[in-house]
């Protein structure tokens, strides 16, 4: 870990109580509490969310679209938080060709507004859908109240200084190299759907793909293999772009990093993981001992992988924690207006406070999954809420 304990306990010491609840916000192909019986994305069979309020720091888990677009993702965020029906938005809905409104939600912490911030955590693209929700709220969105100026969503509007801070785990900012790699991710994402959706029509578990607005909505009617080709279809259409695959590539990110900028009025912090070192035979990146199995092929992949378009790649991105290239964690570097500064003590408010790298972590283990974290994220989340 490259910053100090002593730095943190610092300004930890000297901040004071501010926002009022944590949100934990799970990447791609991420699930909620209820999917796994006994076995949680964040903490795996630790219950991270549980271990954070008995600390005394309100936490909820959301649960969003697992390979939906980030957009798609913070509509739903919204009304996860906020409570209400999700609302795409008029203009988007019609872009994309989806419905516009999808499913209910109760709201897990309704009084969210100006006097009752939020701060939250997303890992992987978790991160970028966090980024979007809060742009969204700050600065809203031009296109959506032109669309729909008598009934468009609030979350649209702009103006909301809802967010006291973002905190970015292993998040592909700038993308990752692994969708330039089509035969190996199409090939492992169709096993993995099918998995899943073979076990959730069994009812061994409940994952749920949340692609409704879609017309995809999974059934013990239907065939898995039919469910499984309708979602790898949605995931893998070269021409769609409004979906988690397309957003987390090179071209995808880039073009979110264009347009979603930081907010002046939040702090945000990225952590960066890394399980692999330099080999002494080629000098490519290579895991180290301990990585966790299921992601060498891609850690591989990502450890040798040039190219010149669409992004020159080179050897100082082949350091990567299995799934997403190092470099691009720091924050949205390609495209971006966004400042990005090494953390020295005291962050800064709308610029990426960059914590460094959790050496020898993979992209599973920052979650706490085979690797004790939780005392790690108390920490956190007791400095998070000692902002100013």
């Amino acid at each position: 870990m490259k910053k100090t304990v002593i730095q943190i306990l610092f300004f930890f010491l000297a901040g004071s109580l501010s926002a009022e609840a944590v949100i934990l916000v799970h990447g791609f192909m991420g699930f909620g509490r209820q999917t796994i019986p006994g076995f949680y994305y964040w903490g795996g069979f630790v219950d991270l969310e549980g271990e954070l309020n008995k600390a005394g720091f309100t936490t909820f888990t959301a649960e969003v679209g697992p390979v939906s677009s980030n957009w798609d993702r913070a509509c739903e965020l919204y009304a996860f938080i906020k409570g209400g029906v999700v609302d795409y938005g008029k203009a988007h809905s019609e872009k994309y060709g989806h419905t516009r409104y999808g499913n209910y939600y109760p709201g897990v912490f309704p009084e969210w507004g100006e006097e009752h911030r939020i701060h939250i955590l997303g890992h992987s693209m978790g991160g970028q859908t966090a980024r979007l929700l809060t742009h969204l709220l700050k600065y809203g969105d031009p296109a959506e109240i032109d669309s729909s100026p008598e009934d468009c969503s609030p979350l649209f509007l702009g103006g909301k200084d809802w967010v006291q801070s973002v905190t970015t785990f292993s998040t592909p900012h700038d993308g990752t190299t692994l969708l330039e790699n089509q035969a190996l991710f199409n090939s492992v994402q169709y096993q993995t759907i099918g998995f899943l959706a073979a076990l959730s029509r069994l009812k061994v578990i409940s994952f749920n793909f949340k692609l409704d607005q879609f017309g995809i909505t999974p059934s013990t009617d239907k065939p898995t293999s039919e469910i499984t080709n309708q979602i790898y279809n949605y995931l893998f259409n070269k021409e769609a772009k409004d979906t988690g695959t397309w957003d987390a590539s090179l071209l995808g990110a880039k073009e979110l990093n264009r347009w979603v900028k930081a907010s002046d009025q939040v702090y945000y912090f990225s952590w960066a993981t890394e399980a692999t070192q330099e080999s002494s035979l080629n000098g490519y990146q290579v895991p180290k001992l301990g990585m966790s199995t299921v992601l060498l092929p891609s850690s591989f992949f990502l450890g040798w992988y040039t190219a010149e378009k669409p992004v020159r790649i080179d050897s100082s991105w082949w350091q990567n924690d299995g799934v997403v290239n190092t470099l691009s964690m720091a924050g949205p570097r390609l495209d971006s207006s966004d400042k990005i500064t090494f953390f020295q003590g005291l962050p800064e408010k709308g610029a990426w406070n960059y914590m460094g790298i959790l050496e020898s972590t993979d992209h599973i283990q920052v979650l706490g999954i085979g690797r004790d974290m939780l005392s790690w994220y108390v920490n956190w989340v007791s400095f998070l809420y000692n902002l100013e």
